[in-house]
């Protein structure tokens, strides 16, 4: 098996899941009010959506990998799909701080809040109102799917812990992302931004996933270490490609505006070592569009030129290499079943190739 046929193989089977549970939930939404329904029936259209199902597919992988026997399939499905609605919950939240309006190529979830309900009131507020409660919505279902997964109480116990861990990381990662967008740019170092991408990034996208699966099979703590060493860096390429992707990529396939992450004033490392590489009118032309709203086409073209000219893209693109074959040098420690070191290894390619 490659790494493209285990995508596309579990990604059916996670969406079949995620489905299933959403009709099983609406009856009891529905027996609350129709508004209520009506409310779920948007959050599950937006889970739905076209995304990359990385989350979900890594504790899959994770479990398959480890288990001996595969006697807890179902419980693993539904917490790998708990992992999917944790991060539809950090989407939904990080749309409406970042003043976002579209998210995989279709409106934001409180931008689709706001139209559905202009009936009742044009007031943009409500939309990102009825969005902040969408996603405590998406947490809670989340912890209902693991609280009622097919494992046994202590693995259950296991797992919870490290979910509960994994929203607190990712938290104070995007606070201090939030903080570091109102400094002024020679206020942040790339440590700072490295930190960034480890806590909120690396953590929930690549490390916990693994980690959840593994534990789930019963891999010894020595070896969720090694996973913890293999996952970080790759977890770091991951959001170093997203860097490059959100500022040299199409608006289709990133699936919001390209110039989001510089209107944004959002201190990335591509940012950071690009200010570091130029010099008088440049520096001051970078700066001077960090951050500001409805950027000109040409200055946002023109912002990348120059990125493109000092070397800080094809230093950023290099820097996400290393991190993949660092994480790939750690993947050959790991004690996992062979056909599946394939496939994370093939996965990891995918990652760092990707256009989206």
């Amino acid at each position: 098996m490659d790494a493209e046929s285990f995508i596309s193989e579990n990604r059916k089977r996670i969406d079949h899941r995620l489905s299933a549970f959403f009709d099983a939930e609406r009856a009891a939404f529905a027996a609350t009010s129709g508004f209520s329904a009506e409310i779920l029936d948007e959050i599950r259209a937006f889970v739905l959506r076209d995304g990359k199902r990385i989350r979900p597919l890594l504790c899959l992988l994770g479990y398959h990998g480890y288990a001996e026997r595969l006697e807890h399939e179902d419980g693993v499905l539904d917490t790998a799909c708990a992992l999917e609605l944790l991060h539809d919950f950090f989407l939904v939240h990080d749309d409406i701080i970042d003043r976002s309006d579209l998210r995989r190529n279709l409106p934001t979830l409180h931008k689709t809040l706001e139209r559905k309900f202009l009936k009742y009131s044009d007031d943009p507020a409500l939309g990102e109102n009825l969005a902040i409660i969408a996603g405590d919505i998406l947490l809670s279902l989340g912890f209902t799917l693991l609280a009622g997964a097919g494992l046994t109480p202590g693995t259950r116990t296991l797992l919870m812990k490290r979910y509960v861990h994994t929203i607190n990381q990712t938290g104070l990662g995007e606070i201090k992302d939030i903080y570091y967008s109102f400094l002024d740019v020679d206020e942040v170092k790339e440590d700072d931004v490295a930190l960034v991408n480890r806590i909120k990034t690396a953590v929930y996208t690549i490390e916990t996933p693994l980690l959840m699966g593994a534990m789930a099979a019963g891999a010894p703590e020595e070896e969720l270490a090694r996973i913890s060493a293999m996952a970080i860096p790759l977890g770091e390429a991951f959001q170093m490609k997203d860097d490059i992707i959100g500022m040299f990529g199409t608006a289709e396939e990133v699936g919001k505006p390209t110039t989001s992450d510089l209107e944004e004033g959002k201190k990335t490392l591509l940012i950071l070592d690009t200010l570091r590489r130029v010099d008088g009118p440049d520096h001051d032309f970078i700066r001077s569009r960090l951050g500001r709203k409805h950027i000109p086409v040409e200055d946002f073209e023109m912002v990348k030129e120059k990125m493109r000219a000092c070397g800080a893209l094809d230093y950023a693109e290099s820097m996400a290499r290393e991190k993949t074959l660092a994480a790939k040098r750690e993947l050959e420690r790991l004690h996992i079943k062979p056909t599946f070191k394939a496939v994370l290894s093939g996965l990891a390619d995918l990652l760092l190739e990707r256009k989206k």
